[in-house]
């Protein structure tokens, strides 16, 4: 086994970002991944016309370094985003104060050292006194942007999260030219990894001694690849799906993750004949909620002829398993009445449509974690290391940044960093 690679067991942000760890240190990996590309949850498509869609991660969050010298060699740029939340009131779109609104409650949220709670028994318990409309502002918010059932989130790690991700000195940045090149950027940084697609994992074995030996379907037929050591980065939604065998396993391993729950997204990206939006508001900047609606916050593309519809948290779960042109329908009908305008005259103005639905995606399961009341440090059982050579990352696992590529970005490398260590310790030759 001395002379074996490292298996790193998925290709999305956080594997990538330990091949490239990795290969910096010379030594080699394999990495499977399920899906016939890489990137995970980051997806970038283009309209037939050449316009972008980003149909997973959009924006950056926080102000991470690592992911931020990650896109400075690569020359990748990115935009700051107006940070103006714009509601429809009668027959105008007006201002809203959404910020406000939030650091209010979130205040108290600072000020709370009590036990943990779900975010809506918070609300109950804590923030009676605050209008009613501002308190359904931070509960569309935490549903939509943490795509969270507010009744199971925890309120311990939703501090913490907004403490880390929330809008930066740098504002709401999205990246120019989309989200991919940052999967190219990462697969182009881990020169030493063989790549297998299509590579359908369904057990892990880690028996200290013996090395790491992983079985999957590749090409209709079995595979077995073998290692000095792997790094795990599944999602949090396929694990629990129990699709996946790991011995030994590890309760404590098991524990945590039933701690997490998948945030449900639904993004629909709509590609116009021409940008409607301009003649109700000459300069739409920013986000249109919409609220009480599925489809509860819009935002548009730069100049460009193309609206984002953001679907999160259980209002996403209720229409999961609708077709696609159902998905469709609702996110016109939503935007017809951000804007006040009937949906036939919305739908007349459509070219093109991609709608992401992530609470079906088979790899994923949802778009990323948040934690339940009480299991607000499950990551940390994630970033020990597992029995015979066996490392997690994703970003579950990680709680300076959680949620976000970022996160996975750190977890991938923390976790290489973690195998190099062990290899060391093990007296094993590195290549």
């Amino acid at each position: 086994m001395s002379g074996s690679p490292i298996l790193i067991l998925g290709g999305g942000a956080a594997g990538l970002a330990a091949a490239r760890r990795l290969s910096a240190a010379g030594v080699d990996s394999v990495i499977l991944e399920s899906r016939s590309r890489l990137g995970g949850r980051i997806v970038t498509d283009r309209f037939s016309t050449g316009e972008l869609c980003d149909g997973g991660p959009e924006f950056l969050h926080g102000s991470s370094p690592l992911f931020d010298e990650i896109l400075q060699e690569a020359g990748i740029r990115s935009d700051t985003m107006p940070d103006r939340h714009l509601v429809r009131e009668g027959n105008e779109l007006v201002e809203t104060r959404f910020g406000g609104e939030w650091e209010t409650i979130f205040g108290r949220l600072n000020d709370y050292d009590g036990p943990d709670l779900s975010f809506a028994e918070f609300l109950r318990q804590f923030c009676e006194d605050v209008p009613a409309d501002a308190r359904r502002m931070a509960t569309e918010y935490v549903e939509g942007f943490n795509a969270a059932d507010q009744e199971l989130i925890s309120i311990r790690w939703l501090r913490s999260s907004e403490q880390s991700v929330g809008v930066d000195e740098q504002g709401i940045r999205r990246l120019q030219g989309g989200y991919d090149q940052v999967v190219a950027a990462l697969e182009k940084s881990a020169s030493r990894s063989q790549i297998e697609l299509e590579t359908d994992i369904t057990h892990v074995s880690s028996e200290p001694g013996t090395g790491v030996r992983v079985t999957a379907t590749r090409s209709g037929g079995p595979r077995t690849y073998e290692g000095r050591c792997a790094i795990a980065t599944f999602p949090i939604g396929v694990l629990q799906a129990g699709v996946l065998r790991f011995v030994p396993d590890s309760v404590r391993r098991s524990d945590a993750i039933r701690g997490f729950r998948m945030g449900e997204i639904i993004k629909a990206v709509l590609l116009f004949r021409e940008p409607f939006w301009r003649d109700t508001l000459a300069e739409l900047g920013g986000f249109l909620h919409v609220p009480g609606r599925t489809f509860m916050t819009w935002w548009p593309l730069g100049e460009s002829r193309v609206l984002t519809g953001w679907s999160g948290g259980p209002r996403a779960g209720a229409i999961s398993r609708m077709s696609t042109e159902e998905i469709r329908q609702v996110a016109l009908d939503d935007l017809a009445e951000g804007f006040g305008l009937p949906a036939a005259e919305i739908a007349s103005h459509l070219v093109e449509d991609w709608v992401y639905n992530w609470c079906q995606d088979p790899w994923a399961l949802g778009a990323y974690s948040y934690a339940t009341v009480g299991h607000a440090e499950a990551h940390a059982p994630l970033q020990a290391p597992g029995p015979g050579g066996l490392f997690w990352a994703g970003e579950a696992t990680d709680a300076t940044f959680p949620a976000t590529v970022a996160g996975a970005i750190h977890s991938g490398d923390r976790a290489a960093r973690q195998a190099l260590e062990w290899l060391s310790s093990q007296g094993a030759p590195r290549t």
